[in-house]
């Protein structure tokens, strides 16, 4: 059985969007790359996720998903 990973991240009032671009980038090549904290939040959000088509908007998803859980 899978474990779910609840995020700890937060959307400030005033985001600043560039640092939301380079988060998802930087979520899309951590989970390409398999790093399993990554790949659990990931999955916390997308079940059947695979890293060769997971795509930069899919990581924008995740970000905007987990920064609507507060």
């Amino acid at each position: 059985m899978q474990s779910t990973t609840r995020s700890t991240r937060t959307l400030s009032p005033r985001p600043d969007l560039d640092q939301l671009r380079r988060q998802a980038k930087e979520l899309l090549d951590a989970f390409k790359a398999g790093e399993p904290r990554v790949s659990a939040e990931v999955h916390t959000h997308y079940r059947n996720a695979v890293p060769n088509t997971f795509a930069l908007n899919d990581a924008q998803l995740v970000l905007v998903d987990c920064t609507n859980h507060f």
